[in-house]
């Protein structure tokens, strides 16, 4: 096998006196924090260009975007909201059973595998009793809470173990349908589309005359999301931590589709993690992976641990049984961090 390495973007962000480099508009800049310092004119210019860039610390922002999909016509809370989600606000909150929460949560969907991607799905929402007590159609968002309470109060208080973390992140995947599966348009008493029909027609109308009206795409509904996240810390016992949520925050500018918002939740999930190399399944999503990384050293300044970041696209040829030359790619970035 012969193997090709193309580097399609780097970055090395920190140089002179370790101050960061800002290349956005000028060659030759440095971010000192308060201003920013031009090493052509050695001198400081202007104010830090960076300081609206934060992690979602603020109500006043523009909500939450939508790390959501639908691989049907009924649309679930796919693997970027229902896994990635509770797997990034598990780990935030260093539960010790992250990976089986996010786990359980998308099985009503999909089983997914160790390398974070999905095997098959499970298509429970095709059960009529499933669509009530799973997925939480039928009735209002006030019903679904007390079910949603009693679920989750039941599954605390078993042993703890294997079958805990299954009921829990079974309970977990009805909480998020909660928001999920809300009506859209006028809706004041929060009702959830029916259990007959689900929310199939609206996924469809989409494919069909371009209307934005497909439920699970919190694109088109912003405050659910922010609602289910905001709810999900305290569910996971955060309430009275420091929770670090610039993914969500970043999710919600970047208006990604959903194999970019999958990029930057693995990005993410490496960055917390202290991994030298981050690999994801197209281009797109390391591309996405990689300008959320860019953004994050940008965004935390001082506290930022990352010094350089390189794209690269890997093609590795080799020879089938037909003496043909296949090619295979793959994309992955690179992280080198600062010594300490």
């Amino acid at each position: 096998n012969n193997l090709y390495t193309e580097r399609l973007d780097s970055i090395l962000l920190y140089g002179f006196n370790g101050m960061e480099k800002d290349d956005e508009h000028t060659q030759g800049k440095y971010d000192f924090g308060a201003r920013i310092y031009d090493s052509r004119l050695g001198r400081l210019i202007s104010v830090d260009k960076l300081h609206d860039v934060s992690p979602f610390l603020t109500p006043y922002r523009f909500a939450f975007n939508n790390p959501l999909r639908f691989i049907d016509s009924d649309g679930n809370y796919e693997r970027d909201g229902h896994y990635w989600t509770i797997l990034l606000m598990a780990t935030l909150l260093e539960l010790p059973n992250a990976e089986g929460l996010a786990y359980h949560a998308e099985a009503p969907d999909q089983i997914m595998g160790h390398d974070h991607n999905s095997i098959r799905e499970t298509g429970t929402y095709m059960n009529k009793d499933s669509r009530v007590h799973q997925h939480a159609f039928g009735g209002t968002y006030n019903d679904k809470v007390v079910m949603f309470l009693v679920m989750w109060t039941n599954a605390s208080l078993m042993q703890e173990g294997y079958e805990k973390t299954v009921a829990q992140g079974k309970a977990l995947h009805f909480f998020g349908d909660m928001y999920a599966h809300q009506k859209m348009g006028d809706n004041p008493n929060k009702e959830m589309y029916p259990v007959s029909t689900g929310h199939g027609v609206h996924s469809k109308m989409e494919d069909w005359f371009g209307t934005k009206t497909t439920p699970d795409k919190i694109a088109y509904r912003p405050w659910l999301y922010q609602e289910y996240v905001t709810n999900l810390v305290g569910v996971l016992g955060g309430r009275d931590k420091q929770i670090d949520m610039f993914i969500f925050g970043y999710i919600t500018r970047s208006g990604l589709s959903t194999e970019g918002n999958v990029g930057a939740f693995r990005s993410e999930l490496a960055r917390i993690k202290k991994a030298g190399v981050v690999k994801y399944q197209s281009e797109e999503e390391a591309r996405a992976g990689f300008d959320y990384l860019a953004e994050r050293m940008k965004s935390d300044g001082e506290k930022n641990e990352m010094k350089r970041l390189s794209l690269l696209k890997i093609t590795t040829t080799s020879t089938n049984s037909d003496g043909e030359e296949v090619k295979t790619e793959s994309w992955e970035v690179k992280i080198e961090y600062k010594k300490k």
